[in-house]
């Protein structure tokens, strides 16, 4: 079996499809968030960023609208390294969470629609969540 080298590496290729650095991201900053900021700085602000159910988001709307849910999260209270869950399903609206949440420099906990109760209120406790981010029909439980 042929030895691979790291510049084979799947990852690499996209990083170069991509047209991103191959070196390692500055410190303090998360990969994903690394792409993210030079992926806002290279793709064209009319082209197509999410797609969804229909609803296309151009990377325009992705970016602003990005930069509102970070300084919505601030405005409420949350400050570097504190917690902030999401409980809803796939789509936009999670891109959006995890993307602002990284742009307000907060740790992003995912957590499943299909879960039950207790397990909901155990990952919010054990992850020492300030804040969650829901469905509003998941609104009477999390209260």
């Amino acid at each position: 079996m042929e030895q691979l080298t790291y510049s084979d590496r799947f990852w690499m290729k996209w990083y170069r499809m991509l047209g991103l650095p191959e070196e390692l991201p500055e410190p303090g900053c998360s990969v994903a968030e690394s792409i993210y900021k030079i992926w806002t700085e290279r793709v064209s602000p009319d082209k197509v960023a999410l797609v969804c159910g229909g609803y296309e988001m151009t990377a325009k709307e992705l970016i602003d609208t990005t930069n509102r849910m970070a300084s919505a999260l601030k405005s409420i209270g949350m400050r570097k390294g504190d917690v902030v869950a999401t409980l809803i399903g796939n789509g936009i609206p999670v891109a959006l969470s995890v993307f602002g949440s990284m742009c307000a420099n907060l740790t992003w906990q995912s957590m499943s629609t299909l879960h039950k109760l207790p397990e909901i209120e155990r990952q919010l406790r054990e992850s020492g969540a300030k804040t969650i981010i829901c469905y509003e029909r998941f609104l009477d439980q999390i209260k």
